[in-house]
């Protein structure tokens, strides 16, 4: 299997390899820009009800935007869609920095959730189009962990930057002057990663079909769809009680200093990251449906040992545990739903996807923290727990049904 799969990165098209270039670079910014906003905002002197205001923005512009933004991948292409979306990311972030009143730091935080989103929802279907069913799994999965790694050195690079830049332009290392260079140099990134996508040959023939279709086409098939997306409501709802939250209550209850917490979630991110890289020997072993089934239900012993086994070895290893358990199957199960419906809906279903997923993150990330208050974290690692393992029944319950359906089909 390992050699199989090697043989399938080297076959990867020159469109997938660009697309894995410009995904790695933007998953370097996204590390730095996940550790550095907050702060940057802070330093502008603002308080933190309006920077939770400016973060809310970002789910909130996705669940309006998603289906909108698939008609339009439709229309203009992947490659435009994803050319646009860079140049509107890179438009948003020079926004936050030349524009730093409170009404341009919000029409950045929307456009830069705009552009995110025809991102999120291109993605997808392009990677479909640009691959064929024996080396799929791999791209998806080489995608998912890429973004990861790169996340990784992000982190890394995001704690250095704004000392370098605040000593090269002497300002101080920890002020808004710094972290505004830190911006520059996040749109700088993004930036970058639009030159892959300029030599990407566009697969013209996949949109023929779609520039007359109604969405209400893909709606018609609403069992189909709800097969498809439920799994994926539960588990982004039991991630969202949860996976913010996690360094909050390692802090809690085992009163780490700052520089340990970073570490121990610097590894949690490199476990996530391998564990996507090894998806695809998990699919060639029990097929896309079963070893995402399989992962959700292994993830849920780490979650109960981290919530209730307070013992510090016990609960770093659960952490990593469930970390390169958590998400293995995302890309397997991405796969699988683009295989599923008909290419005109691919972006359509995309963009349900995209939009149950924030939804369920929202609502997750909202629950906890009255849960929180009220209980603790202990009722949280059991929903959790409960939502994955239902996840994981309904996905079971999928694949017996389409064996079942291929049997009678079968002469």
């Amino acid at each position: 299997m390992a050699s199989r799969y090697l043989r399938q990165i080297q076959g990867f098209s020159r469109n997938a390899r660009l697309y894995l270039l410009a995904a790695f670079i933007r998953g370097v910014q996204f590390g730095v820009f996940r550790l550095i906003f907050n702060l940057y905002i802070v330093s502008l002197g603002y308080r933190q009800d309006f920077l939770g205001l400016l973060r809310a923005l970002d789910p909130l512009v996705m669940l309006l935007a998603s289906l909108p933004a698939g008609v339009l991948s439709d229309r203009i292409g992947r490659k435009r869609a994803l050319l646009l979306s860079s140049t509107g990311r890179t438009l948003a972030l020079l926004g936050f920095v030349f524009a730093p009143s409170a009404a341009g730091l919000l029409v950045s935080s929307v456009a830069l959730g705009g552009a995110k989103t025809l991102l999120h929802v291109s993605r997808l279907p392009f990677m479909v189009e640009n691959s064929d069913e024996h080396n799929r799994t791999a791209l998806f999965s080489a995608d998912f962990s890429l973004l990861m790694l790169a996340g990784f050195f992000g982190n890394l690079l995001g704690g250095w930057l704004p000392g370098w830049l605040g000593t090269w332009a002497r300002v101080a290392t920890e002020g808004a002057a710094s972290y505004r260079l830190t911006v520059v140099a996040m749109a700088v990134l993004v930036a970058l990663s639009t030159v892959p996508y300029l030599f990407l040959q566009p697969q013209q023939e996949a949109y023929v079909a779609n520039r007359h279709h109604s969405l209400w086409a893909t709606f018609r098939e609403w069992p189909l769809l709800v097969r498809l997306l439920l799994p994926s409501l539960l588990v982004s709802l039991g991630g969202g009680l949860l996976v913010p939250f996690l360094n909050l209550y390692m802090k809690q209850t085992f009163a780490l200093p700052n520089a340990t917490l970073g570490f121990l979630f610097a590894v949690a991110d490199l476990c996530t990251g391998l564990a996507l890289l090894v998806a695809p020997l998990l699919g060639e072993q029990w097929g896309k449906v079963g070893a995402t089934a399989i992962t959700q239900v292994a993830t849920a012993p780490f979650l109960l040992a981290l919530g209730f086994v307070p013992v510090l070895p016990i609960a770093v290893t659960a952490l990593w545990g469930q970390a390169g358990l958590m998400r293995a199957g995302d890309p397997l199960y991405s796969a699988f739903t683009m295989e599923r419906v008909k290419p005109r809906q691919r972006s359509t279903v995309s963009s349900l996807r995209n939009m149950v997923w924030t939804f369920g993150r929202a609502a997750g990330q909202s629950l906890s923290g009255l849960v929180q208050v009220r209980w603790s974290f202990q009722p949280l690692f059991v929903a959790s727990t409960a939502l994955y393992l239902a996840s994981a029944g309904l996905l079971l319950t999928f694949l017996s049904s389409s064996v079942r359906l291929r049997k009678e089909n079968s002469p």
